[in-house]
């Protein structure tokens, strides 16, 4: 395989040669001899080959370029997540590759502010090349800050018995059930003091020739006089053998690197955290950062962070109203507060989000403590309130953004929605249904202001009122229900399939709304098949809009008109 790579790369006019296992490539760029070394590992073709940038530290920094101890910089061939490689032809993948590497290292060699720009951009991945030991790692709860600030610094263990170093603050915000946390902190032990050093300007990180002390010194400059007189006055309070610091560095308008050093010395001294100080006794140890905060959680996840201070109530905590409760955790909600009377029961658990550990508990008890233990940074609040018309409590809707209604009874729906519709401050609603035997479901979003309401469906599609919904797909008057063990046991049968996709529509309306991205009320649906043969709409008999947001508002609505 190297002999038909080297071949290849002849033809292309690129002197190479074989040297062990390895083709080592010279490439003329800006005037110089540059060295590629070429190493295909076990699984190539069907993964890219690895390039070396040889005499790699004779360059400095360099942006998408490594280093290690031989002198060789592994040359970054950047994320593809849908890469496709001719796995039929190596030597043109081995000579697309190195193409891609020397158009890399050109760039970045002729143009030094980009090469610094995307330096500072990959600010984590250049400091962890100082790293020795990859498991050197801290795990920070702390929020980016503009202040400076002591931390609380602890050992723990992870499942495996490995040890493990936390930096929490004492204005966490993350819940106390979080499940992550509470495992990690059941074994704590408190080791020393820490510090929190937000950078604001952009620097760059340690190169491949630069010694960690200087650089520090370097970074200590850079500080503002009022910034270096704060740390010497931290400093002085705080003289130790031990200090832990963990630093914000901007890397972008709103984007931060989290990096960490831990201080040593061998006697009871000022730490060095000004311009001024002595740090020719003091050991540093760079330390990677896995970073556990809301900023970089909840965007990585598909999480928004401006709904930290939304506040949503969920009305109906069953197979469709728990997966609402799931979805909204994870968008970012920063409370969410669930009503609901019933207590999960064994029939509920095939289709619900809830699990056999629940039985018997009330379903707003066991969904807090769920989602609270997987998400971290949403408050779930037991509402004292039991049902739907309770919730028309103005203290109750002046707290509330929105709230979202999933009881599955219209008789209780509609009157909420008549009086709801009587307040002159009231938050947006949204209503949610599955239809049984898997025929569809649907959201409706009833605005805060303007016209379009819940009741604007209770007509026919002739235009004349209805005490049946328009939006439905079954046809009302059949027996929709189903018993498996005779009397008492009758159920409207739909699959948890049926509640996810249900709770997609209403949660999605739910996001807009808080974006302030839906400016009318509205309605959405989706179909399924009716596979029980059972009578039909006419809607549902010429409806193809299935996931399209379309107008609510009906001008024959006596509700709405009565305003």
């Amino acid at each position: 395989m190297l002999d038909r790579i080297k071949k290849f790369l002849e033809k292309k006019n690129i002197y190479a040669e074989i040297v062990g296992s390895k083709i080592i490539s010279t490439h003329k760029i800006e005037g110089a001899d540059i060295k590629i070394s070429g190493e295909l590992p076990d699984e190539f073709p069907h993964i890219l080959p690895r390039l070396y940038l040889l005499n790699r530290k004779s360059y400095g920094s360099l942006a998408h370029v490594g280093w290690n101890d031989n002198n060789e910089g592994l040359i970054c061939k950047g994320v593809s997540i849908n890469r496709h490689i001719d796995y039929s032809n190596p030597e043109i993948v081995y000579f697309q590759t190195l193409m891609n590497a020397i158009e890399t290292l050109t760039n970045l060699l002729k143009d030094e502010n980009k090469n610094r720009n995307e330096i500072i951009s990959e600010f984590s991945a250049h400091w962890r090349f100082q790293i020795d030991n990859s498991s050197q790692k801290v795990i920070s709860f702390i929020e980016q800050d503009n202040k400076i600030k002591p931390l609380i610094v602890y050992k723990t263990f992870d499942p495996k018995n490995r040890e493990l170093f936390c930096l929490l603050d004492n204005s966490n915000n993350i819940n106390s059930e979080y499940s992550y946390l509470r495992r990690l902190e059941s074994k704590k032990q408190n080791i020393g003091k820490a510090i929190y050093i937000p950078v604001e300007s952009q620097i760059l990180p340690p190169g491949p020739n630069t010694n960690l002390k200087k650089w520090w010194l370097s970074l200590l400059n850079s500080f503002t006089a009022n910034k270096n007189k704060s740390l010497k006055e931290i400093a002085r309070h705080n003289k130790s053998k031990i200090l832990w610091v963990i630093l914000s560095v901007k890397i972008g308008k709103n984007n931060y690197s989290w990096i960490c050093i831990k201080f040593t010395n061998d006697k009871k001294e000022t730490p060095p955290l000004y311009t001024s100080c002595d740090i020719s006794n003091w050991k540093l140890f760079p330390y990677s950062v896995e970073v556990h905060n809301e900023a970089y959680i909840k965007p990585r996840g598909g999480g928004f962070c401006d709904m930290k201070n939304k506040s949503i109530a969920l009305v109906g905590c069953g197979s469709v109203g728990a997966e609402v409760a799931k979805m909204i955790s994870a968008i970012g909600i920063g409370k969410l507060i669930l009503v609901d009377f019933d207590i999960l029961k064994i029939e509920n658990i095939q289709r619900h989000l809830l699990g056999g550990e629940y039985i018997d508990y009330p379903k707003v008890s066991a969904l807090k403590i769920e989602l609270s233990r997987k998400y971290p940074y949403v408050n779930i609040i037991e509402s004292d309130k039991k049902k739907l018309k309770d919730c028309l409590d103005e203290s109750f809707l002046s707290n509330i953004d929105g709230i979202i209604i999933a009881t599955g009874d219209p008789t209780e729906e509609r009157f909420f929605n008549e009086e709801l519709l009587k307040k002159s401050n009231r938050p947006w609603s949204i209503y949610i249904w599955v239809e049984g035997h898997g025929v569809g479901g649907h959201a409706i979003y009833v605005h805060s202001k303007g016209l379009g309401c819940l009741n604007c469906l209770y007509r026919n599609q002739y235009g004349e009122k209805s005490l049946n919904s328009i939006q439905n797909f079954l046809e009302s008057k059949q027996e929709i229900a189903v018993d498996i063990a005779g009397c008492g046991t009758h159920f409207l049968p739909y699959s948890y399939i049926d509640a996810v996709q249900t709770a997609v529509l209403g949660t999605r309306l739910a996001t807009y709304a808080l974006q302030d991205k839906l400016n009318e009320s509205c309605r959405v649906s989706w179909k399924g098949s009716n596979t029980s043969n059972l009578l039909t709409t006419y809607r549902y008999k010429n409806f193809d809009n299935s996931l399209n947001i379309e107008p609510l508002y009906w001008e024959g609505c006596d509700v709405c008109n009565k305003k």
